[in-house]
């Protein structure tokens, strides 16, 4: 949870190149910069979110997937997944969606 509690707050502070380098290799192949992960987290997360909040996790596998609540740039509400995966050596996140 942590590791993907950090990645959206690096994302929320406009902090997306950090947070591109939190990616494991499917992710940094997606995204050949941090200008590009933020502008596809804001378009699946509303964009302007303020404050998401974890209130879910589910394993699966070798994977978290961590769900978010938080609210979109609108005021309106928005519900994000961030999946993380779990290896010896640490963790990565390897995705996202709309929830």
């Amino acid at each position: 949870m942590r590791a993907a509690a950090a990645w959206v707050e690096a994302l929320v502070q406009g902090d997306s190149d950090t947070a591109r380098l939190m990616l494991c290799t499917g992710g940094l192949d997606a995204f050949p910069d941090g200008q590009a992960l933020q502008a596809e987290f804001d378009r699946v997360a509303g964009g302007g979110e303020t404050a998401p909040s974890i209130v879910g996790v589910e394993r699966r596998g070798d994977r978290d997937r961590v769900l978010f609540v938080g609210r979109d740039a609108s005021d309106g509400p928005v519900a994000f997944r961030v999946s993380v995966l779990v290896a010896p050596y640490g963790r990565s996140i390897c995705g996202f969606s709309a929830a």
